[in-house]
């Protein structure tokens, strides 16, 4: 997946998981970490790299409910 400048990309994760490692390799997954905070996680990745986002970035994550 190639971002382009401006486009808005839909990535559907799924239901929540127990862990990120329950996602298979290299794909994302939502989960609650051991402080009760939702994570987005790439397993054996970077969720960063997965989502084009660095620590500049004015990206924004929607979370929804279907």
């Amino acid at each position: 997946m190639k971002k382009r400048p401006n486009e808005i990309v839909l990535i559907i994760i799924g239901r929540l998981k127990k862990t990120f490692g329950s996602a298979k390799t290299g794909k994302p997954a939502a989960y609650l970490n051991s402080f009760g905070y939702l994570e987005i996680a790439v397993n054996s990745g970077s969720a960063a790299d997965y989502f084009f986002i660095d620590y500049m970035s004015k990206e924004k994550i929607l979370i929804a409910t279907s």
